[in-house]
């Protein structure tokens, strides 16, 4: 997909959030995804041209003018490191102004990235990082992870000493999924389901007429 260091391709921005990291969070939607993982909770966010250009300067100040407390920025997807460089100057812009860690789902080994040139400038401002493919035959009631393939590493000293118990943590409040509709009835899911519980909520959304668009 294209790049740009002014800009980013986004999906959305939703806040508060409560159900992707610990504690009250804004979480972006970037798009673009070269791993097509089967199951994928949000296959409409692999396509690199979906969603919209945000420049990252108007993205931040929307950001710095959320109301209510926040804990930090989760990023997700797509894959958020398809743009990291754009993702980096964001996160520095907002996070020096706020005072918010960063979380970050990756598709991709905390390994690969490290011997990545092009992700470094993201993930040395990442504090905690949950990476790996989703693999929807390995289930899990990890908190905030869709496969139990997949590693929350904590990777900032902020993170390992606020957050020491999360890689193990088997909380089901963590496993929530938080829904906003929007004020056109659109609505957008939040969260790491299990799979089951997804088909289930898919299968009654449909049944009630609202469109599912995350096919």
């Amino acid at each position: 997909m294209e790049t740009s260091d002014s800009r980013l391709r986004v999906d959305r921005l939703q806040a508060p959030v409560s159900s992707l990291g610990p504690g009250r969070r804004a979480v972006l939607w970037t798009v673009g995804c070269q791993l097509r993982c089967a199951g994928c909770i949000s296959p409409s966010l692999l396509d690199g041209s979906a969603g919209a250009w945000v420049d990252i300067e108007s993205l931040a100040q929307r950001l710095l003018s959320l109301e209510g407390p926040l804990d930090g920025i989760t990023l997700t997807g797509g894959e958020p490191f398809l743009q990291a460089r754009s993702l980096a100057r964001l996160c520095r812009r907002v996070t020096r102004a706020r005072g918010w860690d960063v979380m970050v789902y990756s598709g991709y080994s905390l390994a690969d990235l490290r011997a990545r040139a092009d992700a470094s400038m993201l993930l040395v401002q990442v504090d905690l990082l949950v990476d790996g493919p989703y693999m929807e035959e390995r289930p899990t009631d990890l908190c905030w992870r869709g496969s139990d393939n997949q590693v929350l590493h904590l990777l900032s000293a902020r993170a390992r000493r606020h957050h020491a118990h999360l890689p193990r943590a088997r909380d089901e409040a963590t496993r929530l999924i938080q829904m906003d509709v929007q004020s056109d009835g659109t609505f957008y899911l939040a969260g790491t389901p299990r799979r089951d519980d997804y088909l289930s909520l898919r299968r009654k959304a449909k049944a009630r007429g609202l469109e599912w668009s995350h096919e």
